[in-house]
Formats: C-alpha cells, sequence, structure tokens
C-alpha cells in the first residue's frame, strides 16, 4: 500500500512512532486495527435495548437457520410484557425514521 502524505504529516507519525520507541508500521498497526463490525453491532443494540427499556440478547446465542430465527423471534415476542413490546415499536419506529441509525 503506498499513502501520499504531506511532508508534515509524515514527519509528525516519525515523531510519534520514536517517541512510542515503536517503528512506523508498528505504530500504525497499533493505531489502525481491523474493526470488528459484529462487536461493534452488538454494543449498539445492547445499547439500544437499554435506553428503551427492553431485555438484553443472551451472548453466543446464534440461530443456524432463517426457520430457527423466526422461531426465536416468535419465543422471545411472545415472553415479552407489554411495556417490552411497546418499547421494541418505538425503538424500531425511530430506527426506520433514522433517529437510531447504526454508524459503522
Amino acid at each position: 500500500m503506498v499513502v501520499n502524505l504531506k511532508p508534515d504529516v509524515e514527519e509528525a507519525i516519525r515523531q510519534q512512532a520514536e517517541i512510542q520507541g515503536l517503528s512506523v508500521e508498528e505504530l500504525l498497526a497499533r493505531t489502525f486495527r481491523p474493526v470488528d463490525t459484529e462487536s461493534r453491532l452488538i454494543t449498539h443494540l445492547r445499547a439500544l435495548q437499554a435506553e428503551y427499556g427492553m431485555p438484553a440478547i443472551e451472548s453466543g446465542k446464534h440461530c443456524t437457520s432463517l426457520t430457527e430465527l423466526m422461531r426465536a423471534w416468535d419465543a422471545e415476542d411472545s415472553a415479552m410484557s407489554d411495556e417490552e413490546r411497546d418499547a421494541a415499536t418505538r425503538l424500531w419506529n425511530d430506527i426506520r425514521s433514522s433517529k437510531a441509525g447504526v454508524d459503522i
């Protein structure tokens, strides 16, 4: 990969690497790690669920087929209280109107 930087930016990167006792490559590798999109989505979802008073999803609970997913959603929906159902509806409406959109 070739990145064209202004000389002052390149010098700032070199200086920061030197200050931290790293090579420029090590500094950039530590600064720009791969993004774990799934973790970010789960974190965002949990924050929204807490904000809207909804029960949190169980960690590690995954469905392997669409049919299994639909059954799981039906089971979750049937176990919801009226307040939780109202909160889920408000959340969905806010997401659809982009008030609570996901920024990944």
